[in-house]
């Protein structure tokens, strides 16, 4: 991830958790010019070809605007 926020396309991410605090998942805010391009990327991820992440979903988000 450390290469992927040095050229801007990871933004964010972290663990997700449970009404105790407990870590059920994670999620990553990422930033690129088409759902296809993450899609490609997303599937490279070492997470995901060390199938550590079995399921992910891949979810468009906008920033609002102030």
């Amino acid at each position: 991830m450390r290469d992927a926020r040095k050229t801007g396309i990871f933004i964010m991410g972290g663990a997700t958790l449970d009404s105790e605090g407990r870590m059920n998942g994670s999620m990553m805010v990422i930033q690129m010019p088409s759902i296809e391009e993450v899609d490609r990327w997303i599937r490279m991820d070492p997470y995901v070809t060390g199938q550590v992440w079995e399921k992910f979903e891949i979810r468009p988000f906008r920033v609002a605007e102030v």
